[in-house]
C-alpha cells in the first residue's frame, strides 16, 4: 500500500509524497496517529494548567468527528495501543486514555506538580508503556535549569522505573528491532540505545532541535527545527530522511515553516480526507463559502444572485445525453435539440457571472482539421452536485458541407471546456452538413462575423 508523510508543526499539515512538500492547511498540530480505522490529529493547544485539547478524526471522506477533552492541555503526542488513542499533556504531567468517541477512559501523572516531568511522548509495545521525560523532578519546571545535564530519561510507566537515563530532552522514542530509536533534541541528535543495558550505541549529528520521528523499512524521517535559542528570521524546519541500515542522512527537504512536532507514515488513501477536512458534504460546503462570500462583503446574499468562481477539475464532471440528436443538416442551418445533463463533480454549476457555465457543442471535420465552437446556451437554473436537468439547446451547422463529429460539452467562460478537461464529458454524434440554399452574400458576411465575434470574446 503506498503511503505518504504527513509533517504537522506550527505552520500547519504539510504532506512529502516523496518527491515534494505541500502545504494540506494551517492548522497547527501536536500529534499524529492512525488507529485500525481512523487517522487522529490532535491540534496544539496553549501551554496552561488549565483548559482543553481539540481532536480531530478522519476516515477516508473526511473529518468523521471531532471532540473537545478538557485537560487536554499543551497536547505533545498522539499514539494509538489498540484500544484507545493516548495523548500526553505536558503541562499536566499526565497521559491520557481516551475512547473513540472522545471519553477520558483514565489518566496517569506520576506526580501531582505540573509540568515538573515534562512528558512528551508516549509508548505502547508488547515488552510495556513507556514514556519519554525531560527528567524526574519535584518542582514544577524544574526541568528548565537541567536541560543540558543529560536528565532526560525513558520511563517504564508499568515498573515505575527508568530504563533509559542521560538524554537531553528526549522526543519520540520508538522501540523496533534494533533498539530504542530516540530524537534527542537538545544535542540534535539520533540516538541508538541497547534496550537491555540502556547504553547508547549510535549516535547521528543532525541539525538543531530534533522532534517528529517516522519510520519506514528503509529509511527514518526525523524533523530538524529550526533554533529556538536564535533568530527564527529566515529560519527554516527540514525533513531529514536517514537511511535505517547505513544510519547516514540521504536528503533534507525544507519546509517553509520554523518548527516540526509530528511525522507519521500515512496510507495515500487518507490524503482526499485530509484536504476534504470538514467539507463532507459537497452542497452545504458550496454553498456556505458563497455566503461567507457575501458575509466578508458586508452584503445581504439574499439579495444577491449566485456567483460561479473558477471550477477546479474535480468540479467539472459531467453526463450529457442527446436523445434524438440530428444525423443531417444544411450548411448554417440551426436545429434544436434536447439533451440532459448530469452534475458529477463537487461544485454548483450555474450560468453565472464572472465565469458562467454554459451548454455549448464543436463542430470537429473528419479531416481533423481545427474545431468550430457554436452557439451558447444559459443553463436554465443551478445544478448542485448530484441533480440533472433536462433542457433545450440550439445548434447551428457550419457553412461548408461535409462530414463533422458534434461533440455536446460544457464551457465555464474564460476557463475551460469540460471535454478538454475529461473526453467523458461530452456527447458526440456523427452529422452530415449538406449544401442546402444558398444565402445572400450580405447574409454570409453578417453571420461569418458575428461567429468571429463570438468566438474572440470566449477563446
Amino acid at each position: 500500500m503506498g503511503t505518504v508523510n504527513p509533517v504537522s508543526g506550527f505552520g500547519g499539515l504539510f504532506m512529502f509524497d516523496g518527491y515534494s512538500v505541500r502545504r494540506l492547511d494551517p492548522i497547527p498540530t501536536a500529534g499524529l496517529v492512525l488507529t485500525d480505522r481512523h487517522l487522529v490529529r490532535v491540534l496544539c493547544s496553549e501551554a496552561v494548567y488549565e483548559g482543553s485539547g481539540d481532536i480531530l478524526l478522519y476516515d477516508e471522506k473526511g473529518v468523521q468527528r471531532y471532540f473537545r477533552v478538557d485537560g487536554l492541555t499543551d497536547a505533545h503526542d498522539a499514539t494509538w495501543d489498540g484500544e484507545s488513542i493516548v495523548c500526553v499533556s505536558s503541562t499536566r504531567n499526565a497521559i491520557m486514555w481516551l475512547t473513540p468517541a472522545g471519553e477520558v477512559r483514565r489518566i496517569w501523572a506520576p506526580t501531582e506538580v505540573e509540568d515538573c516531568w515534562h512528558i512528551n511522548s508516549f509508548v505502547a509495545h508488547r515488552a510495556g508503556r513507556y514514556c519519554s521525560a525531560f527528567g524526574v523532578f519535584q518542582q514544577s519546571r524544574e526541568w528548565e535549569s537541567h536541560k543540558e545535564d543529560r536528565s532526560g530519561v525513558i520511563y517504564d510507566i508499568d515498573a515505575g522505573r527508568v530504563v533509559v537515563s542521560g538524554l537531553d530532552c528526549p522526543h519520540n522514542p520508538m522501540l523496533l528491532a534494533e533498539g530504542w530509536i530516540v530524537c534527542n533534541s537538545g544535542t540534535g541528535e539520533l540516538l541508538r540505545i541497547d534496550p537491555t543495558t540502556g547504553q547508547i550505541v549510535q549516535r547521528l549529528k543532525l541539525q538543531n532541535w530534533i522532534r517528529g520521528l517516522a519510520v519506514s523499512d528503509d529509511y527514518f524521517f526525523v524533523g530538524e527545527s529550526a533554533e529556538r535559542n536564535k533568530s527564527m528570521l529566515f529560519a527554516s524546519a527540514n525533513l531529514c530522511i536517514v537511511h535505517r541500515a547505513k544510519w547516514e542522512v540521504c536528503a533534507r527537504i525544507t519546509l517553509p515553516v520554523s518548527e516540526i512536532t509530528s511525522l507519521l507514515m500515512v496510507p495515500k488513501r487518507f490524503v482526499p480526507a485530509l484536504q476534504r477536512g470538514f467539507r463532507t458534504n459537497v452542497y452545504r460546503e458550496t454553498d456556505y463559502t458563497q455566503y461567507n462570500l457575501f458575509h466578508r462583503s458586508g452584503t445581504d446574499p439574499v439579495f444577491l444572485p449566485y456567483m460561479c468562481e473558477p471550477l477546479p477539475a474535480s468540479a467539472c464532471k459531467v453526463r450529457i445525453e442527446a436523445p434524438d440528436p440530428p444525423r443531417a443538416m444544411s450548411v448554417n442551418s440551426r436545429s434544436v435539440i434536447k439533451v440532459t445533463l448530469q452534475n458529477l463533480g463537487t461544485g454548483i454549476l450555474a450560468s453565472a457571472p464572472p465565469n458562467p457555465v454554459n451548454l455549448s457543442y464543436r463542430w470537429q471535420p473528419r479531416d481533423n482539421s481545427p474545431a468550430e465552437a457554436g452557439m451558447r446556451t444559459h443553463l436554465e437554473r443551478q445544478i448542485p452536485p448530484g441533480h440533472a436537468l433536462s433542457s433545450q439547446m440550439q445548434v447551428q451547422a457550419p457553412g461548408t458541407p461535409g462530414s463533422y463529429r458534434l461533440r455536446i460539452t460544457l464551457v465555464q467562460e474564460f476557463v475551460a471546456w469540460f471535454d478538454e478537461l475529461d473526453p467523458a464529458n461530452a456527447c458526440s454524434v456523427d452529422v452530415v452538413v449538406g449544401a442546402g440554399a444558398p444565402l445572400s452574400t450580405a447574409k454570409q458576411r453578417l453571420i461569418g462575423k458575428l461567429a468571429r465575434r463570438v468566438r474572440r470574446q470566449f477563446q
